[in-house]
């Protein structure tokens, strides 16, 4: 039991001990989740001990981080703590009732009072209406978004390593088109001082095959290419198109999602020709 800093550290010491068993046995990635506010419970509530638990758990937290920090290693921390506050700040828009005080009913009534309207037995019982199951246990729809949660957190890292993939598969495509542009009018050169427009569209699909390193990805790219090219004579002749491809990336989980990315390419030495334009998603 959690009482002042020195028991708070003790439970904390608990914990830490167990990642270090586990980083001893050869693990190399380690989750560790902080303690929600306990005091903001139905629990804590009931039994009116609102303030001691909250403090309670604070002092926990810190000791944790502290002792996390000395023990080094890949440990990935879990601000459970900030993220349910962030739920209780704005109720409605993950689909809890905001008219109902969730941190002081429950939807079964056990070491908690039962919402007379969406807990067990109520006039439209429905746990997903609200954060607590029992006096102190998050329900089902509390306990997924936690999931997205880590889950975001770990896939993070791979989904912003597919950024260069992205724009380089962009750049690539809109100088293709250039080039088909340009081969086929090998023969018949468009005259000095007249200008000529084309457009072009193309689409794809990427698949990233999931392994031991990445998660499974998907991207759908749509593209555009416009260009515009003039001829003049100096010493040569020069060709400047201007081309832009739109790109749309979505990840496969946990929600779909946007990505930006610009691509340039230098002249080419041989051709004397430059294609440079944003990629937008």
């Amino acid at each position: 039991m959690v009482v002042d800093p020195a028991s708070a550290a003790t439970s904390a010491a608990n914990l830490v001990a167990g990642v270090a068993a586990l980083q001893q046995a050869g693990a190399r990635t380690i989750i560790v989740a902080d303690l929600p506010d306990v005091g903001l419970t139905p629990a804590g509530f009931a039994t009116g001990m609102r303030a001691a638990w909250s403090g309670a758990a604070a002092l926990y937290n810190d000791a944790l981080a502290s002792q996390l920090t000395a023990l080094g290693g890949n440990v990935i921390r879990l601000n459970f703590r900030g993220l349910l506050h962030e739920v209780q700040g704005d109720l409605a828009s993950y689909g809890f009732d905001p008219l109902v005080s969730q941190t002081d009913v429950c939807f079964s009534g056990s070491s908690c009072l039962a919402d007379p309207t969406w807990g067990l037995g109520g006039t439209s019982a429905n746990p997903g209406r609200l954060l607590f199951n029992d006096g102190v246990h998050p329900t089902a729809a509390v306990q997924q978004i936690t999931a997205d949660y880590t889950y975001a957190i770990l896939a993070a890292p791979w989904q912003l390593s597919l950024l260069p993939e992205m724009a380089m598969a962009s750049l690539n495509g809109h100088q293709q088109q250039l080039r088909s542009e340009w081969q086929a009018d090998r023969g018949a050169w468009q005259a000095p001082g007249q200008w000529r427009s084309f457009v072009a569209a193309s689409g794809q699909r990427q698949r990233f095959q999931r392994s031991e390193a990445v998660a499974a990805g998907t991207a759908t790219p749509m593209a555009c290419t416009w260009a515009a090219a003039t001829v003049w004579m100096t010493t040569g002749a020069w060709v400047w198109p201007w081309a832009c491809r739109s790109r749309i990336w979505r990840p496969a989980r946990p929600t779909p999602s946007t990505t930006c990315a610009a691509t340039c390419s230098a002249p080419s030495a041989s051709t004397r020709m430059v294609a440079c334009g944003p990629t937008a998603a």
